[in-house]
């Protein structure tokens, strides 16, 4: 007899660089292909980095943190959902066709920075982690 472990994987994605936009507002996105083996459903769950796992980047001291937003949408929800930091999301479906999805990324992951906060930040490079969880359902 064989057993094959239940897998569930998240890959291909890439750092979120955020542009300026004419209103004021930063964003940036990165896709990513999200695969399980057997049968699709899974969970995500979005983490920050910043104070009680905020989304938030930050100078390199830690220091004028500023908030950010996530959102998500794949192929069954094409209108982007916002995430909330350590609430996961349910009921997604993966691709079980290939652990790469053939090469075509299934997921896209949103980040923005409203006007007023990109506005009231210091000037310096911030940065931050977005720390992303797929379980299986």
């Amino acid at each position: 007899s064989l057993n094959k472990n239940d897998q569930v994987q998240i890959s291909g994605l890439s750092a979120v660089a955020l542009a300026l936009q004419a209103d004021g507002s930063a964003i940036g996105d990165t896709t990513a292909c999200i695969y399980r083996v057997g049968t699709p459903g899974y969970n995500l769950t979005a983490t920050g980095d910043g104070a009680s796992n905020a989304f938030t980047v930050a100078l390199a001291d830690g220091s004028d943190a500023i908030p950010y937003t996530v959102s998500f949408s794949d192929a069954a929800n094409a209108t982007p959902a916002a995430l909330s930091s350590g609430t996961a999301k349910t009921g997604l479906l993966a691709n079980t066709d290939a652990d790469d999805c053939g090469g075509t990324p299934n997921v896209t992951f949103a980040v923005a920075v409203n006007a007023t906060d990109y506005a009231a930040a210091t000037a310096g490079d911030h940065t931050g982690v977005l720390t992303l969880l797929v379980t299986p359902e």
